[in-house]
């Protein structure tokens, strides 16, 4: 998927004004064939799949966190959020995160930053009726 050199300058884009995003389309749910899906490995895959943002975190909550440590350092998560629900404000975010965390913190550190966001986004929705 390779997100990495937009991770590269996520600092540079996280420094500037946020822009207006579709809070819709990011909470939106995607076909299965957009889904995340979760793997171990190349080609390993778990069957779990996820199709909205709240999904992404229900399912990073229990998947196996092998499949947090192959897909954190190659962008995937981070490139889905971005590229399919529309977030690059969270898939920036996401490249931020203390390198050198172990597996299940970096997962407690994405699902923190994944559920804030979610919290924020239905927030606004909120305030928008």
């Amino acid at each position: 998927m390779g997100f990495d050199g937009s991770c590269r300058k996520a600092r540079n884009v996280m420094s500037q004004v946020s822009k207006t995003i579709d809070t819709s389309k990011v909470l939106r749910t995607v076909p299965f064939e957009n889904s995340f899906q979760f793997c171990t490995n190349v080609g390993v895959y778990t069957n779990v799949a996820a199709t909205s943002l709240m999904d992404f975190a229900a399912k990073l909550d229990v998947v196996d966190v092998v499949s947090v440590e192959f897909h954190y350092p190659r962008g995937d998560f981070q490139f889905w959020i971005t590229k399919t629900l529309g977030d690059e404000e969270l898939g920036n975010k996401m490249c931020l995160i203390k390198k050198g965390l172990h597996w299940e913190q970096l997962r407690e550190e994405l699902l923190k930053l994944v559920n804030e966001r979610i919290s924020e986004l239905t927030g606004s929705i909120e305030d928008e009726k």
